[in-house]
């Protein structure tokens, strides 16, 4: 019991620590961390999420998707894309058929549902005016899409 109280709030140092630097304006140790990211990832910047997974899906997807945007989603999509992609960024998914094994278990996405015609129909069913777009789905997405082939 005695550690309630006055012991409590001093136990959090999370970022109250000044000699630790702050992620949240980006100074000493976490700073420089973040740099030597950048420089690894070959990339401007680099920002470090320390909040999880859940978060740094968020963020991703806020960050490449504006209302209205098409969306390639799987149903058995962690719940933080649906917040992230659907609720927060406000894009319009395109669901796609996902695999069930024997046993019921869910798997991968058809390869079928990767072929032009078969997504240009999913989209007519969502944005009938997007389906006869060259691009329907935004060019700043293609970055995710190609970096996708180094994850197989």
């Amino acid at each position: 019991m005695e550690y309630f109280g006055e012991m409590l709030f001093r136990s959090d140092l999370c970022n109250a620590d000044v000699a630790m630097g702050d992620l949240l304006i980006h100074e000493g140790a976490p700073c420089i961390a973040q740099q030597h990211a950048a420089k690894v990832f070959n990339a401007d910047k680099t920002y470090f999420v320390l909040n999880g997974t859940s978060s740094s899906n968020k963020v991703v997807l806020n960050a490449l998707l504006t209302p209205g945007d098409l969306v390639l989603f799987d149903r058995n999509n962690h719940k933080s894309n649906h917040h992230g992609a659907l609720l927060q960024a406000g894009a319009t998914p395109v669901y796609l058929e996902t695999a069930r094994n024997p046993y019921g278990f869910i798997g991968g996405i058809d390869a079928h549902c990767f072929e032009e015609s078969y997504l240009r129909e999913l989209i007519a069913e969502v944005a009938p005016q997007r389906a006869k777009e060259a691009r329907p789905f935004p060019p700043r997405c293609d970055s995710v899409r190609h970096l996708r082939r180094y994850d197989l």
